[in-house]
């Protein structure tokens, strides 16, 4: 399972504030990236979570951060 609540911390010290990764994600409601960092959420909508990977994979790195898993390999 997807590390959803890492994911958005690690993009929110990328670009600042996740209104801002909800921008580029054309995301209207900056509510529910906070949410899902805090973990109130568990598993965001297919488009969104699709889009927070693709900016994952673009400026953190490729290893998408995996809950439960001990090792983790890179895809590329």
């Amino acid at each position: 399972m997807i590390d959803w609540q890492r994911i958005c911390m690690d993009l929110r010290g990328i670009f600042g504030s996740l209104r801002q990764v909800g921008r580029l994600l054309h995301h209207h409601n900056p509510d529910y990236l906070t949410k899902l960092e805090r973990g109130e959420i568990k598993d965001p909508r297919y488009s969104l979570g699709e889009g927070l990977i693709d900016l994952y994979r673009k400026h953190v790195d490729c290893v998408i951060p995996m809950v439960g898993v001990a090792q983790q390999t890179r895809l590329i």
